[in-house]
């Protein structure tokens, strides 16, 4: 007797352990059911930014040959209607092997508004409206000029904000984007796939300059938790991208530059704010620029990782003054 009672309590165990463990896994299978809105309009309120991009080129037999880091910090500031919203840079900075710091005193306190329409480009055909002449004979806290690549990866920081932040992670009505995508494993094809933005900038960097899209995709990975805020995974692909940079680095010299880009990463969306939380971003670039002296031709590879950070109020203003 004491023995079947013994038999029945195992049974009872064993029986609402699988009651359990079933119940468990329908409830883990129930977020791939989940339906998620990622666009829509965001929430109206200050955001603050650190965004870094380190830049490693490599010499042909694979060596390092030179990494910098370009760091923007850039806060987000709400008007009243949509057209009054700005962004502020609070500081620019540049470190080169991990050591040299270099600032961008003409960046301090630099105020715009990115335009976002059509194709993004303003009637002077820049760029989200960013103001070519703010990047023209650029120097640092010591008066020191930088070099015309330098001045551009200055710039593209700015150009890679808006990019992820708006092209990638915000609706825009009547094209497909980032609002097609409701469940996990659901993927997209990006409104801006085989885009051919300009690239030109000032003096140095010709018109025809040209950066080429692949087919951009977006894909809905999963959730996670950034700043304590939950947060959609979306995952973006460039495809096969090319492109060609024409630059007059003194007059009459001219170097052609044409590669192959294909860059990737993830974008963490607040669910309920719709405001970008992290960004991570991966490029590997092979190019090859012709000169009009010897060597004649120069192959480079290079790679970019980037970061970008939305950080309290708190965190942005310590950091802003600690440098």
């Amino acid at each position: 007797m004491k023995l079947n009672r013994v038999l029945i309590c195992s049974f009872l165990i064993i029986l609402a352990s699988s009651v359990i463990t079933a119940q468990i896994k329908s409830n883990d299978l129930e977020i791939f059911n989940r339906s998620f809105q990622l666009g829509g309009e965001r929430s109206s309120e200050k955001q603050f930014f650190i965004c870094e991009t380190e830049v490693k080129t490599f010499n042909p037999d694979g060596t390092l040959e030179s990494k910098d880091s370009y760091i923007l910090y850039l806060k987000y500031i709400p008007g009243d209607k949509a057209e009054n919203e700005f962004y502020e840079c609070s500081r620019f900075e540049i470190q080169t092997n991990d050591s040299i710091t270099r600032t961008v005193p003409s960046l301090e306190g630099w105020t715009y508004s990115p335009f976002l329409e059509g194709s993004a480009k303003d009637e002077n055909n820049q760029v989200f409206g960013i103001d070519h002449k703010k990047f023209e004979n650029l120097v640092d806290q010591n008066n020191n000029g930088f070099p015309p690549e330098k001045s551009y990866l200055i710039y593209n920081s700015f150009i890679d904000f808006h990019a992820f932040c708006n092209v990638f992670a915000e609706e825009k009505a009547g094209q497909k984007g980032i609002q097609d995508i409701h469940k996990i494993g659901e993927k997209v094809i990006h409104y801006a796939s085989h885009s051919k933005p300009p690239v030109n900038l000032g003096s140095a960097i010709k018109e025809g300059s040209y950066f080429a899209n692949g087919e951009i995709t977006l894909e809905l990975k999963g959730l996670s938790k950034v700043n304590e805020k939950e947060t959609a995974i979306v995952h973006y692909d460039s495809g096969e991208s090319s492109f060609k940079m024409i630059m007059e680095p003194m007059p009459g010299v001219t170097i052609n530059t044409r590669g192959r880009s294909h860059y990737f990463g993830d974008i963490f969306i607040d669910l309920n704010t719709k405001w970008v939380q992290k960004i991570i971003m991966a490029e590997i670039v092979v190019a090859q620029s012709k000169l009009p002296f010897p060597p004649n031709e120069i192959s480079s590879i290079a790679e970019r990782h980037s970061q970008i950070l939305n950080v309290s109020k708190i965190i942005y203003e310590k950091q802003v003054r600690i440098k």
